[in-house]
């Protein structure tokens, strides 16, 4: 998608949403059995993206509040067994000024090729759109992707370096306006990337975590096991 507005939703391009934080109305935090389901599929109940993964319930587990999502390479069977697990909540279509979806990621194996751990978003009712808020493509080098697609399959893609430690991203998002949504995308606290996109649909979205493997990253992929871990996720209304 060619960006050819960039708005913002409220607030001086939601500045000041960290200074009214005591007004969001926060719908889900932390990661958890009670906040994230865990049955080895996709929110459409697949077992596999369009990787080599097959996702098991077993490959992703929680505590302390925290997701840690591995991959297991297997010489036989199943070439990757691999976690995903996704809200409970989903971010409701409306009724909010905009919502934030907020994770801190530590990707260990970035520029891994055939390493392809993600946190998203998708449509709950026909995909797309899709809004990437981190996505790790390891045969492209130590780099994420914050992507959007809107609901014509058109992408905006922002692309920056990506350190192994700890990182905070996090998305803006208002609701469908005219089949219209405004957003920004966050990086350790810069925007990185913002517009609007078309989403005629204003349907809920599932929020995604997962663990795929090789397709898009690259393969082979490694002959070893690998792992992602994911901690101060927050959903909330403002």
């Amino acid at each position: 998608m060619k960006i050819t507005k960039k708005t913002c939703l409220v607030l001086t391009c939601f500045g000041a949403a960290i200074s009214i934080a005591a007004r969001a109305g926060t719908l889900a935090s932390g990661f958890s059995s009670s906040t994230f389901n865990n049955n080895g599929t996709l929110p459409w109940g697949s077992h596999t993206d369009h990787g080599s993964e097959y996702y098991q319930s077993w490959d992703a587990g929680f505590s302390g509040g925290t997701l840690t999502i591995h991959s297991i390479y297997n010489s036989g069977g199943h070439k990757y067994e691999s976690g995903v697990v996704y809200g409970k909540t989903q971010v409701p279509a409306s009724g909010y000024s905009y919502v934030t979806v907020d994770v801190n990621i530590q990707n260990t194996y970035v520029g891994v090729r055939g390493c392809w751990p993600a946190f998203w978003l998708d449509t709950t009712k026909s995909w797309p759109p899709e809004i990437d808020i981190a996505e790790f493509k390891g045969n492209q080098g130590n780099q994420v992707w914050q992507n959007v697609c809107n609901d014509y399959q058109q992408w905006t893609v922002v692309e920056n370096w990506a350190g192994t430690g700890s990182v905070h991203y996090g998305l803006a998002m208002g609701p469908a306006n005219g089949g219209n949504r405004t957003y920004q995308l966050w990086m350790n606290g810069s925007i990185k990337g913002q517009g609007t996109f078309h989403d005629s649909q204003n349907s809920p979205f599932w929020v995604i975590a997962n663990m795929a493997m090789e397709g898009d990253s690259g393969s082979p992929g490694p002959t070893y096991n690998t792992w992602v871990s994911m901690s101060s996720y927050t959903l909330a209304t403002h």
